[in-house]
């Protein structure tokens, strides 16, 4: 028999799934309105545009031209190519929202939350379809059509975008350069040399290093604890983790306060930041544009500088190895390689690679173990089971990756504060060698591809909740870590992060190092840190936050 209780609960839940659902569509059918309204009137918009060109401005120059004649002739050939571009984005790319005239989809992208903007969609169109950024780009959002494109035609889809922002630095739009940015044979060659060099430090050797600058961090961190004020962790935080890539890449370490690091630090913030901003959009959908003088375009020209003081500093360095050789690091290795290859790996080459393993090594894993410390001071209860955890298996030692599977709930909770923090949800884009198949969809050659791996990390139908900070979604029944397969924030296929096994031993053992010997809190009268994002570029650090920090003394510090 089925209790009153039972028979109201299962009502209200149906109604209540129902409620969602027309709420779903009644968003899905604003969103579709918005965008043909936006469409019709950004060409009205552009043929008033053109009755002011015929008006005023032709009749000025030449008399002898009538205007109204101009003003049709600009009528017709612009509505053919609206009716050419209407017609190319039906047939030749997946079904998408039409884009308007000059701006394209990009208004309506939430800046802060591309992933929510792409689910929106894919309730639409489903989860492989077409937005006018830059140029037409293919959305990839779900598992099974990110998997089919990175891996099943994973060498199809292996390109690179040849936007200005990214050629301005290699110099190469055919092939690029570096390792992130680099194509084809060159991008095969520089990744196998990374592997190679790499394959020296996984283990034993990644722990001690990752370890070594660990500690630096808790003694930094001691003499926070001392002064019980309230603390901005970004900076020890970023030292530590970017000592241990340039300790790997240059060979080099900085104190945290070191104005050459510090400076190196606020160009890197510019780049990462500077590039998804609308200045930069424009300057790569009409190139032109970074012909105009300089300061016109302010954000656009301080991505430059910033870029090319970055590149400046690390050819210093290569200047320096060239001189004092074998050093032990990659550049170093980089450089050894050059005399029997120098078709192969020139200066910039190099230069672009270190710059490469520099930024994707510290920003991503910096910006996550921020997020990290806002979601245990919003969650203290969290922070307890993992602290209790830490030293029922490492006690007053060090932690050890060995060991980390026997700390399931300090790994699920690594895992949601991925998950949550989603600190790429653009991810980089791809670019089609060959035409492909995604589905039922056809991918033309020479096409951009954005695999959207952030909206699956808040996808609903993968994650109940996805808003809720939850580590236990990542444990069984029994308590053991859950490997899922869709969680995948390192990317899949052959362009898949090169630094993962770095990023992973460096997240766990730091944040296993500081919760085992240090307790995170706040007091009452505290502000509570919000775990929003604030506006920065194409990884998405937190708002600043402060906290106090409690020397636990589970282990000596010096």
């Amino acid at each position: 028999m089925i209790s009153t209780s039972q028979l109201i609960t299962a009502l209200l839940k149906d109604v209540i799934a129902k409620f969602k659902a027309q709420m779903q569509m009644s968003n899905s059918l604003y969103i579709q309105i918005r965008d043909w309204v936006a469409f019709v009137v950004s060409h009205h918009v552009i043929m008033a545009m053109y009755f002011v060109l015929s008006y005023l401005v032709i009749p000025y120059f030449v008399p002898s031209v009538f205007w109204e004649k101009c003003f049709i002739r600009f009528f017709i050939v612009h509505i053919f190519f609206v009716v050419f571009l209407q017609y190319q984005r039906v047939t030749k790319y997946p079904p998408g929202p039409p884009p308007m005239a000059i701006l394209g989809n990009s208004p309506f992208i939430n800046v802060l939350s591309p992933e929510k903007t792409f689910l929106e969609y894919r309730e639409i169109y489903g989860p492989v379809f077409t937005l006018h950024l830059s140029q037409p780009t293919v959305i990839l959002a779900d598992y099974k059509s990110i998997e089919e494109a990175l891996v099943a035609n994973g060498q199809k889809t292996s390109g690179r975008s040849s936007a200005e922002s990214f050629v301005l630095f290699t110099g190469d739009r055919q092939d690029g350069d570096g390792v992130i940015l680099a194509m084809r044979q060159k991008w095969k060659n520089m990744r196998q040399e990374i592997l190679r060099f790499m394959s020296k430090w996984y283990g034993k050797p990644m722990d001690e290093l990752v370890l070594h600058h660990t500690r630096s961090l808790e003694s930094e961190l001691v003499k926070m604890a001392e002064s019980k004020c309230l603390i901005d962790l970004r900076e020890p935080i970023s030292g530590a983790i970017a000592n241990v890539i340039q300790q790997i890449t240059i060979g080099r370490n900085y104190l945290y306060q070191d104005t050459e690091f510090q400076a190196q630090l606020k160009d890197i913030n510019a780049v990462v930041k500077e590039i998804m901003t609308a200045e930069v959009f424009f300057v790569n959908c009409y190139p032109f544009l970074r012909f105009l003088p300089e300061g016109i375009l302010r954000k656009w020209t301080n991505y430059k500088r910033s870029g090319f003081r970055l590149q400046q500093w690390f050819r210093t360095i290569l200047d320096e190895h060239h001189i004092n050789r074998h050093q032990g690091d990659f550049m170093s290795h980089m450089v050894d390689l050059q005399e029997s290859r120098p078709d192969e790996f020139n200066d910039l080459s190099i230069i672009l690679t270190c710059g490469d393993m520099w930024t994707g090594g510290m920003e991503t894993t910096t910006t996550t173990l921020r997020w990290g410390i806002i979601y245990l001071l919003n969650n203290p209860e969290v922070q307890t089971k993992c602290h209790d955890e830490l030293v029922k298996v490492f006690g007053t030692d060090e932690p050890e990756m060995s060991k980390m599977n026997q700390t399931p709930y300090v790994r699920a909770t690594l895992s949601e504060i991925q998950r949550l923090a989603n600190v790429l949800p653009w991810a980089i884009p791809h670019k089609t060698f060959e035409e492909c198949q995604v589905g039922e969809h056809t991918i033309p050659v020479n096409t951009e591809v954005i695999p959207a791996l952030g909206a699956l990390l808040c996808d609903p139908t993968l994650f109940e909740n996805p808003k809720e900070f939850k580590p236990e979604r990542f444990l069984d029944k029994e308590g053991k870590y859950y490997v899922m397969e869709e969680f995948r924030p390192f990317g899949m296929g052959p362009r898949v992060c090169l630094g993962e096994r770095v990023a992973r031993t460096e997240l766990y053992l730091i944040f296993a190092s500081l919760l085992q010997n240090f307790r995170f809190y706040l007091n009452r009268t505290d502000p509570i840190p919000v775990a929003e994002r604030i506006i920065g570029g194409i990884t998405a650090p937190p708002k600043p936050y402060s906290t106090r920090v409690e020397y636990l003394g589970q282990r000596v510090v010096y």
